[in-house]
């Protein structure tokens, strides 16, 4: 493209442009006027386009994974270990529920689940809402009481639980979602985690922690309204 046709369009990291954006404008560029091009890259600067904006409203959405497992597949839990799965949230909406599903109650006991938000640095910061304590005494859907908490457009959050004892939980596929590592030549980073106490949620979220990887994570949902 030539300068006249790249006037006035903001610049942007190429980083954020996924492969079928590439696609559309390898082939349909040619012949384009340069208001038509202006357009095209402000509906992409809007997020009308973007792969991301993918929520429904009035449902539940996990956290986005490279690929699914079998619903009857779980992982099972540590007693006392937080762990915290990072959650991408694209459009304004409300956060108003916390569920996770037990496939095996494996010793009982409860599991305390939460939201914070992020540091800014791929990291959880502050306690948004701690949803309370959600019975494993028997298999199948646990699902918090009510609460709202405003969640931001293109903002990174972050679902957090500490389990009582050993149930196991309906997983996801962890290989390279939402990957974050130290080195662009060591194992892909998913999520973070250290050895804890059970009970109430604390804020802000320990830090100095390195992100851990693990193949399994659980299915820890968010139920959003926009």
């Amino acid at each position: 493209m030539d300068e006249e046709i790249l006037s006035g369009i903001p610049k942007v990291n190429p980083n954020t442009f996924n492969s079928y954006a590439s696609n559309f404008f390898t082939t349909y560029v040619a012949g384009l006027t340069p208001a038509e091009i202006q357009a095209i890259f402000s509906a992409l600067l809007s997020n009308s386009l973007s792969s991301l904006w993918y929520h429904r409203n009035n449902g539940y959405h996990t956290i986005i994974h490279s690929g699914s497992l079998a619903p009857s597949s779980g992982v099972g839990q540590t007693a006392n270990k937080v762990i915290a799965l990072p959650f991408y949230n694209s459009r304004p909406c409300i956060a108003s529920k916390l569920a996770f599903n037990v496939t095996n109650v494996s010793g009982g006991g409860s599991i305390r689940v939460g939201i914070y938000d992020d540091t800014g640095l791929c990291y959880p910061n502050n306690l948004l809402v701690d949803a309370g304590a959600l019975s494993c005494a028997t298999d199948g859907l646990k699902e918090s009481g009510a609460f709202s908490v405003q969640f931001k457009a293109n903002s990174l959050y972050w679902l957090v639980y500490v389990a009582e004892s050993t149930p196991t939980l309906s997983a996801v596929n962890g290989d390279w979602i939402n990957s974050f590592s130290n080195a662009p030549n060591v194992q892909e980073a998913n999520y973070y985690t250290y050895a804890g106490v059970y009970g109430a949620l604390g804020t802000p979220f320990q830090v100095g922690l390195t992100p851990a990887y693990f193949v399994a994570l659980a299915r820890i949902a968010v139920y959003l309204t926009h």
